[in-house]
């Protein structure tokens, strides 16, 4: 037997580890593929065979032992697994003859050779190694134009900082392509943008769904267009400057001159998001995405927050006196914690309620905010003794107005951050005989992304209450 002929299920969820064994067995000649965990395996072993399974230590939980993973895996599957070997971190922690060290690729390939099924010797197919080389040395674009011009069958692997994706071609033609949790033409053209990392063509491949139909010389024409387009978005954003990813979020405003995907974009990102997750989370293609967030930038509605908040104690005399001036803020009548209400736009009230989560006392709440403009549990703040106070945003948008009483109630004063929707609070509070206060004249200029300015302004809320 070859080792060509051996196809090995690599199973380990440290995606470095699996990466790094991944092209060492592969430059050996065995057909490889990848599994970060049991789920995946489970996928990958119901639409081919294997020779032989490699399965992560770390993968067996303390209170299990191997058997019961194998188990599981072989009832998941509804099949009798392939032979298993288990990769360990040393020679100490070793468990029996079906035990590998990690690294040690030697070992690994002498029991895939000695494990895995005979094959007939009248097999003409070409070796599975192809090609393996360097993202920054030779272009994944000119990569899959070379395997398309010589119209190859298999699988080009990937790897890179970020994780781990599949090219697949059949003589030639992209037929699908996977890359970290995406799919399709999405996932192409995100890894295709890639500039670091390694790759691996291997001319055996499984049964693949076929999510490419585009010929493929008008896909990579057009990946080429979108991916130098994206750059150049990416540029005019300046949302990747930061490490990590600065947090952007969109304000309110008049929707005319946007696109319908910008206007979409303008509802999803009420809340805090990060370029990469709106992109990862949205089914559009990334270049559609980028543009429509530039169509908000220029509306002046995209706000850059930096970063996700530090965590701020108020600490000592300060947090004393606050959990004083906490302990009486509840109304009378009212059972459970204080209540401070902030009203305002919503967008604005976003950007305050994300800084709040920045407090050290903060704890968030055990709901995420409605879809709508509603009221919402922005956090709780916890104090020593089992103080606390609850910080409760008010969206000021007229047509939730009947809701507002349900979180007027219990609250002393309602601190105002702007004067959206002013009259018909200032007819609710005076019916609830409740005290208004602007955020002004207590702190001056608000920044309400800064973690500092939300902490005094709590504080000078929370003085408010004694008047």
């Amino acid at each position: 037997m070859t080792a060509a002929r051996a196809r090995i299920l690599l199973v380990d969820p440290d995606i470095d580890a699996l990466a790094s064994l991944a092209t060492a067995l592969r430059q050996r000649g065995f057909g490889v593929v990848l599994a970060n965990g049991p789920k995946m395996a489970c996928e990958r072993a119901m639409v081919a065979r294997f020779d032989l399974m490699v399965l992560a230590s770390d993968l067996v939980d303390p209170e299990t032992n191997r058997e019961s993973l194998t188990a599981a895996l072989a009832s998941a599957m509804g099949a009798t697994l392939p032979p298993c070997v288990f990769v360990v971190k040393d020679r100490e922690a070793a468990w029996g003859d079906d035990t590998v060290v990690r690294g040690d690729v030697d070992a690994i390939a002498a029991r895939a050779l000695a494990l895995s099924m005979p094959v007939s010797r009248e097999s003409t197919e070409p070796p599975s190694s192809y090609n393996v080389g360097s993202i920054a040395s030779a272009p994944l674009l000119d990569v899959v134009r070379r395997l398309h011009e010589e119209r190859k069958t298999g699988t080009l692997s990937i790897t890179t900082g970020l994780g781990a994706g599949e090219l697949r071609l059949s003589r030639g033609e992209l037929v699908d392509a996977v890359y970290l949790g995406l799919e399709g033409r999405k996932a192409l053209l995100r890894v295709l943008a890639e500039e670091e990392g390694t790759f691996v063509f291997t001319t055996s491949t499984p049964i693949v769904m076929r999510r490419l139909t585009m010929p493929t010389r008008d896909l990579l024409g057009e990946a080429d267009r979108e991916i130098q387009r994206g750059e150049e978005l990416r540029k005019s954003l300046r949302l990747d400057e930061a490490h990590p990813p600065l947090t952007i979020v969109v304000q309110d405003g008049e929707d005319r001159g946007l696109s319908e995907l910008a206007t979409s974009l303008a509802v999803r990102m009420r809340a805090p998001f990060t370029l990469p997750r709106i992109l990862d989370e949205s089914a559009e293609p990334d270049v559609e995405i980028l543009e429509a967030l530039v169509l908000l930038d220029h509306a002046g509605r995209l706000v850059r927050v930096e970063n996700a908040p530090e965590k701020h104690s108020v600490g000592g005399d300060d947090a004393n006196r606050m959990r004083a001036l906490a302990a009486a803020a509840r109304a009378d009548g009212f059972s459970g914690p204080g209540r401070l209400v902030f009203a305002a736009s919503s967008s604005r009230l976003v950007l305050f309620a994300f800084a709040a989560l920045g407090l050290e006392e903060a704890a968030p709440p055990a709901y995420p905010p409605p879809g709508v403009p509603a009221p919402y549990e922005i956090a709780t703040l916890r104090f020593a003794d089992g103080v606390a106070i609850e910080l409760v945003a008010l969206p000021l948008v007229p047509a939730y107005s009947p809701t507002w009483p349900l979180v007027l109630a219990g609250a002393k004063v309602v601190v105002r951050l702007d004067d959206a929707a002013s009259e018909l609070l200032e007819e609710l509070c005076l019916a609830q005989e409740l005290k208004i206060v602007e955020a002004q004249a207590l702190v001056g200029q608000l920044d309400e992304a800064n973690v500092e300015h939300v902490r005094y302004l709590v504080r000078c809320a929370l003085e408010a209450t004694e008047g």
